[in-house]
């Protein structure tokens, strides 16, 4: 009987002891699977009305740890485009803590329906997990452009065209002039015409001062009152192809067929695109037992060469160049003369 008893209790003690360790098991379980909405944001969507092109608008949500028993830790930050800035002034949030998440929006450059998100991703348990709240922005224009960008193409002296502005939609904003400015001193603009609220303005590229090769700027636009910016709106990217200001008539030299030894002299003339007077430094050949150049002047509008060939020591197909070195409104410019030549020999 005592052993009978004895069993029992024993049986008993292990069927306790089975049961708190799976109630353990099952509640370690519990709070080390992170629950996916234990995040909030309220609101938790939102619509913003008639904001004015080019402003930044800022928004404030509240987010809350609705777990008992769990802590978040946010590690990064998830916006829908670049004009989108998040942060939460806290990093860790403790089961019913709550927090503040700053939104910016700069509607730069951007007009209509703006759908956006903003948010941030998070941890718990080692999982990996992320929130957002959908944002939907109404854009009204201040100042319209047809215009998204302006190119030049290709340029070697003074160019201009007219950038016209007017009136958006939006009525709310102070202003009673606008002004385009340049972030470039080779790119200049001037306000030539004002008719039924349309704006003309006159862009002009002056590549004397820039050097070969692409160039790329932008045309900030602003509103006025009272002589004074009260609002930047955007930019408008301005780009072109900058060409040399010195050039070669003719571009290249053809001799054709030069029988050896007789000696050829042609000429170029050498002269500025835009008639600025030049002055010319330096002439270099690349074969120069074959190929001479003078100058009969050092400076002017054009410079005449003398371009002078001798076959005596040249192989059978010459080619080359001549090298000059210019200046023309204080910059050093240079420019290639290429020739070629099939020496017959006797």
């Amino acid at each position: 009987m005592r052993i009978k008893l004895r069993y029992g209790i024993f049986l008993g003690l292990c069927a306790i002891g089975i049961i708190v360790f799976c109630f353990q098991i099952s509640s370690k379980n519990i709070i080390s699977t992170p629950e996916k909405n234990i995040i909030s944001i309220s609101p938790s969507e939102l619509q913003i009305n008639e904001v004015p092109q080019g402003t930044v608008e800022e928004v404030v949500f509240e987010v809350e740890n609705t777990s008992l028993h769990q802590t978040a830790q946010i590690y990064g930050y998830l916006n829908s485009c670049s004009c989108v800035w998040t942060t939460v002034d806290k990093k860790v949030l403790n089961p019913g803590e709550k927090a503040l998440m700053h939104v910016k929006i700069d509607t730069s450059s951007r007009k209509g329906t703006l759908n956006l998100y903003a948010g941030f991703a998070w941890t718990c348990d080692n999982v990996q997990i992320s929130t957002e709240v959908p944002i939907t922005v109404d854009v009204v224009t201040v100042v319209e452009c047809d215009v998204s960008k302006i190119d030049f193409s290709k340029v070697a002296a003074p160019t201009s065209c007219v950038l016209p502005l007017r009136k958006g939609t939006d009525t709310k904003m102070p202003w009673d002039a606008i002004s385009v400015s340049s972030k470039s001193p080779s790119l200049t603009c001037k306000q030539i015409n004002t008719h039924e609220g349309i704006y003309e303005f006159e862009v002009t590229l002056d590549p004397s001062a820039l050097p070969r090769g692409s160039f790329s700027s932008a045309l900030q636009i602003q509103c006025m009152k009272d002589n004074s910016p009260v609002h930047y709106l955007y930019e408008i990217p301005v780009s072109a192809q900058i060409l040399g200001s010195v050039e070669s008539k003719p571009p290249s030299l053809y001799l054709g067929v030069l029988p050896s030894p007789e000696k050829r002299t042609l000429s170029a003339l050498l002269r500025s695109k835009t008639g600025t007077p030049l002055e010319l430094l330096s002439i270099e050949s690349s074969h120069p037992d074959f190929a001479t150049a003078t100058a009969e002047s050092q400076s002017g509008a054009e410079i005449k060469l003398l371009c002078t060939f001798d076959p005596s020591s040249a192989k059978a197909n010459q080619s080359g160049r001549f090298l000059l070195r210019t200046r023309i409104n204080g910059k050093e410019e240079t420019l290639a003369i290429p020739f070629i030549a099939f020496v017959k020999t006797p």
